[in-house]
């Protein structure tokens, strides 16, 4: 699929051409939504303001408007094997054209591609700051004061097939955990959190909401609470205007489970939060000093035992294989999700050594030689570790086995299970586990796993 879109300076002179393609993998249930797409509709309307023309196409198709002075690729995790497919596509029409990747995963995409294709990784900022008439970067300092002065243009209205409205009232995050590509650019990273206006955040939500009908929104910036100095006064101030604006909210937010969330809690909650997204990715001691998560075993447990307290759901994600993990380590994030009963949130998930991240640093010497998450032929490669515990290793491949052999076999498939959790937690309604047949085939099958994965580890 390709839908072309052109948006025009409104000056006068000669107007430079940008292309601007955003991949769609068409199987990705965030992308019904605007998730990511949030901050590409911002620099396409940034862009314009700085008297470009702007271009857009969704899909691996290239847009028909004029030659461009520069092309900028949509680089998101997901989408990073049909990014580097266009990589190839816009090279064999245009091999001298500025080509820039941006995106959460566009070091790892520019990593990926020869030499030869002259792909350059590019922050939004750096492209909305940098970006000249004869489509090469000039050096200013990347800065994201552009975008806190901007709310991005829905043109036709919002996307939100579920009744939920994504807003972005953040970007950036001022910690540091290894495995984060956020703030990740060629240059290393750029550290910084910057959060929008509370009034203009709330006027944006109150605007949406009454155009369709929304009374649930997903916040989808990197970390809504990126710093641990600013973000719980900024956020304080959010739920006054959130109550006064748009009184009947439900609401979540990717965050943290660190004490600036428990500053905040009771204004977020007055004003809807009902539910937090958080990668928790491990219960070990040792493994969260390891990822350099900024948090304790006991500041993890207080925090999730007051969220929950407040009436807060929190859907996690783990990094449960870590290849330097030990037996006990793995074992403690066990204990934590079953005493939780988290077990559907479980799955069978190593790191990923992101190109440029410390965590691809730190790995050298595990993975073969100039190992990245794309292969040179644009397909996603699965990284194979030295795992220094053996029967660390031996459990991972344990329970990868059971999903390929029995999840299939489940009804529903395993895959449509995690695609039914998925949207269940998309929703914002923090249904039941136990209210649901499917969830509850899908818990069951990750508890086998679980204990599977314990008695490898006892061996």
């Amino acid at each position: 699929m390709s839908t072309d879109r052109v948006a025009r300076a409104e000056t006068s002179g000669t107007t430079r051409v940008v292309w601007m393609i955003s991949p769609d993998e068409g199987d990705s249930f965030a992308l019904l939504g605007e998730y990511d797409d949030l901050r590409w509709l911002a620099l396409s309307q940034h862009l314009v303001r700085r008297g470009f023309e702007v271009a857009s196409s969704l899909g691996e198709g290239l847009p028909s408007a004029a030659r461009p002075a520069a092309v900028v690729l949509n680089g998101l995790n997901r989408t990073a094997p049909q990014a580097g497919r266009l990589v190839r596509r816009v090279r064999s029409l245009l091999p001298e054209v500025p080509l820039y990747v941006t995106g959460r995963a566009a070091v790892e995409v520019a990593s990926a591609q020869p030499p030869a294709l002259a792909v350059q990784a590019a922050s939004e900022d750096a492209l909305a700051v940098g970006l000249l008439p004869d489509g090469s970067l000039s050096s200013a300092t990347p800065s994201m004061d552009w975008w806190q002065r901007l709310t991005p243009d829905r043109s036709g209205g919002p996307k939100a097939p579920l009744g939920v409205l994504d807003v972005e009232a953040t970007r950036g995050c001022t910690h540091a955990c290894t495995f984060c590509s956020v703030g990740l650019g060629p240059d290393g990273y750029q550290r910084g959190w910057a959060p929008r206006a509370p009034r203009e955040v709330a006027a944006e939500v109150q605007r949406w909401a009454g155009d369709t009908g929304a009374s649930r929104v997903q916040f989808v910036d990197d970390n809504f609470l990126g710093s641990s100095r600013e973000a719980a006064a900024w956020a304080r101030e959010v739920a006054v205007e959130l109550r006064r604006l748009v009184p009947a909210l439900r609401f979540s937010v990717y965050a943290r489970l660190d004490p600036t969330l428990l500053d905040c809690l009771d204004d977020l909650r007055s004003a809807g939060l009902v539910q937090i997204h958080s990668g928790v990715e491990s219960a070990s001691p040792r493994m969260l000093r390891i990822l350099r998560k900024g948090v304790s075993r006991q500041t993890l447990d207080r925090v999730y035992d007051r969220v929950v307290e407040h009436g807060v759901e929190v859907v996690p994600s783990f990094i449960m294989f870590d290849p330097r993990a030990q037996p006990a380590d793995v074992r403690d994030t066990l204990d934590w999700i079953r005493k939780r009963d988290l077990e559907a949130w479980f799955t069978p998930t190593t790191a990923l050594p992101y190109a440029g991240t410390v965590l691809t640093e730190e790995l050298a010497g595990t993975t073969p030689q100039g190992s990245v998450f794309l292969g040179r032929d644009g397909r996603p490669t699965e990284p194979e570790f030295a795992f220094s515990s053996v029967s660390v290793g031996r459990a991972l491949a344990v329970a990868r086995e059971l999903d390929a052999v029995e999840g299939a076999r489940l009804s529903p498939p395993l895959d449509t299970l995690m695609r039914i959790r998925m949207r269940r937690d998309a929703e914002l309604l923090c249904a039941p586990v136990d209210g649901d047949a499917d969830l509850r085939t899908l818990a069951r099958h990750r508890a086998r796993q679980m204990a599977l994965v314990a008695a490898e580890l006892e061996e």
